[in-house]
């Protein structure tokens, strides 16, 4: 009797049909081997006398091993589920490393999974981190529940990190659960900004709002995920007021949807909005904002690189 390394056949190739006793197992075994360990290959045994007992224990190992797994995943899934902050360490290592949103304040700014939360917080403060420099003022327009502060807490270079949010449960999270670990230089606000999906009993209008910084004060300002639920009205004035804000030498980096309603440049509710690129990119001239770069898209949305236009 020999033993066999099954290899994937090569293209092209004609293959025998599989022994009938064996093909389910095979298939089953494949499956839960793609799933939970994709680098794992099957060992089938040449003497079919005895390869279906061989088969047979060899599969009830691996299911043993994908329970084990499965078990660890949904343990994991069920603590990232749970409303409450998911604590990342005790004692000291909590006094240094803030624990993770809970899913209702997540769910709420767009990030209801703990990996879409995680990947875009990744995303975002590498390409942040490309446009910080020493003694740097950050602005983030739509902080929701701090993903970005979260990320950059650390970072050397910011001097003051503010963000602002019309969702009171996030504000209350950033205030209570990352300021105490941050301290003074990050600050976050709540305005009560009217909004028919996200705050219908709100008392200011997006087209009143004064965003929380003197003119020409911050140096990296970025709204993400946050045009892409302003009506037109609002954006065009948020965009004026970034350019209120932003130093003669600062960024700013917006991210937006790009698949507006055929034939329309701006289309959609607050639930969603589709604005065109160079449509985005002409309101934002007529607010005083000049294009440095269009960087592409992060995480399914389309991020631009302004700063002030000189003869604004």
């Amino acid at each position: 009797m020999s033993n066999s390394i099954e290899a994937p056949p090569a293209p092209g190739s004609v293959t025998e049909s599989p022994d009938p006793r064996l093909g389910a197992l095979t298939r089953v075994r494949r499956g839960l081997k793609s799933m939970f360990a994709p680098n794992v290959r099957s060992v089938v045994l040449d003497d079919r006398g005895s390869a279906e007992t061989a088969d047979v224990e060899a599969l009830k190992l691996e299911l043993s091993w994908s329970n084990m797994a499965l078990a660890q995943y949904r343990k994991e899934q069920g603590h990232f589920e749970k409303l409450e902050p998911f604590k990342l360490g005790t004692e000291h290592v909590a006094e240094i490393v803030p624990p993770l949103p809970g899913a209702g304040v997540r769910g709420s700014v767009g990030s209801p999974s703990m990996a879409g939360y995680l990947v875009s917080s990744d995303a975002w403060q590498l390409l942040l981190s490309r446009f910080l420099r020493p003694n740097a003022r950050v602005l983030d327009i739509g902080c929701g529940c701090g993903k970005m502060a979260r990320s950059l807490m650390y970072h050397p270079y910011i001097e003051k990190f503010i963000g602002f949010d019309v969702s009171q449960a996030c504000i209350d999270y950033c205030n209570q659960v990352l300021a105490p670990l941050i301290g003074p230089k990050f600050e976050f606000h709540r305005f009560d900004v009217y909004s028919e999906c996200y705050n219908p009993h709100g008392t200011i209008r997006g087209s009143e709002l004064i965003f929380p910084a003197e003119d020409g004060s911050i140096d990296v300002a970025f709204g993400i995920s946050l045009f892409t639920h302003l009506l037109e009205p609002d954006a065009r004035h948020y965009l004026r007021e970034v350019r209120r804000v932003l130093s003669p030498t600062g960024v700013f980096l917006p991210s937006i949807h790009i698949n507006p309603e055929p034939g329309t440049r701006y289309s959609g509710s607050e639930v969603r909005i589709d604005v065109e690129i160079d449509y985005f990119v002409q309101i934002a001239a007529e607010a005083g904002l000049q294009v440095v770069e269009r960087l592409g898209n992060v995480c399914g949305q389309y991020t631009i690189q302004f700063k002030v236009a000189p003869d604004a």
